[in-house]
């Protein structure tokens, strides 16, 4: 299972069932119509639609995105979660684009694991940086604006989660909501439709448990040492929503441990994002082909920007039991993976000389 890397201790209590059930009444009763007051309002929405659609553009202007914006909101902590979740998404799309890669998978599954990572982590960022944005109009005038997330088609469960934001400043409980939005509407609207979803499912399965390269990777330094290390999760079971969920409250939850976030964030700031994996362990990873180090190639050299469509807006919050998750965070002790990881990158190495004999 998932948690074959991080110790889960326990959980710490994050909203009470009472105060959850509140929370469901409220979203079934957001039934008004989409509205919009007036000229300032319109343009508000304009200025916004074009700024999702400048930085969705391909995985790095979003993961840079996420970061401008959390540089200047740092208590959104979704935001600094997305980038760096989305800077492991880049990884993944080049590691298929390796020279190891390319002589295990044909040209036709490449481009299939590819356009779904592309997709996936689009329409996140199409749902996601717009509410990022409003937030920041509704910081800047003073009052919230959430209720024109209905107009950006946005889900009523974020609209009253935003307003319950707002009037807490609980950065653990929007980062929560914003987890289980993303996935939901991850499921909704890319897993239900993806007829190619159960081969990808067994290319996803051959990376992790053959290749160890589908784990969510943060770097971080242990005390007294000047090497990077790397800690993270694995990403188990892609296909059921509620482990998705599960997995992004605990990489959240590990990402902001005292021992990593200094790190994190730091690394985040300094290290420009390429999509190639020498940006966090040059030492094993080159973006050009060598024999002594992987080949990771940028993202720019290997892959070209998608047109990419939207997916018809379906709602996917019927149920109060979808608002569980908000009930509590588990408490986990960070875990060194780099010697696991080295393990594994020997063998590839050896595999990539073999390949380029």
């Amino acid at each position: 299972m998932f948690l074959s890397f991080i110790k889960e201790e326990s959980a710490t209590p994050l909203l009470s069932f009472i105060s959850i059930q509140k929370l469901g009444k409220d979203i079934e009763q957001v039934k008004s119509p989409p509205t919009v007051k007036g000229k300032d309002e319109d343009l508000i929405l304009q200025n916004i639609r074009r700024s999702v659609e400048k930085n969705n553009l391909n995985n790095i202007t979003r993961t840079n995105a996420y970061l401008s914006f959390y540089k200047e909101y740092p208590e959104i902590h979704w935001s600094f979660l997305a980038h760096m979740v989305s800077r492991n998404a880049g990884y993944h799309m080049t590691d298929i684009q390796s020279v190891f890669f390319k002589s295990i998978l044909k040209d036709n599954d490449i481009k299939s694991l590819f356009y779904f990572l592309e997709k996936a982590n689009f329409e996140i960022f199409a749902d996601a940086y717009p509410q990022l944005l409003l937030y920041q109009e509704s910081k800047k005038r003073g009052l919230p604006l959430f209720h024109l997330l209905d107009v950006l088609n946005i889900s009523p469960f974020m609209k009253v989660l935003w307003n319950e934001f707002w009037r807490t400043q609980d950065s653990r409980m929007l980062t929560v909501a914003m987890i289980i939005n993303e996935q939901q509407l991850l499921q909704q609207r890319v897993l239900n439709h993806n007829n190619s979803f159960s081969s990808l499912q067994s290319m996803l399965f051959t990376f992790h448990d053959r290749l160890a390269l589908t784990t969510i990777l943060f770097p971080f330094y242990k005390k007294n040492k000047k090497k990077r290390s790397l800690t993270g999760a694995a990403v188990h079971h892609f296909e059921e929503v509620n482990q998705r969920i599960t997995t992004g409250k605990k990489l959240y939850q590990l990402l902001f441990h005292s021992d990593i976030y200094a790190h994190a964030f730091s690394f985040a700031q300094q290290i420009n994002h390429t999509g190639s994996r020498e940006d966090y362990w040059p030492e094993t990873y080159h973006a050009e082909i060598q024999n002594n180090r992987v080949h990771s190639p940028p993202l720019a050299a290997v892959w070209t920007d998608v047109k990419n469509t939207l997916a018809c807006p379906e709602e996917w919050y019927d149920s109060r039991k979808k608002l569980l998750p908000l009930h509590s965070l588990p408490i986990i002790s960070p875990r060194d993976l780099s010697s696991l990881h080295t393990k594994k990158i020997k063998w590839i190495k050896r595999l990539q000389k073999s390949i380029l004999l």
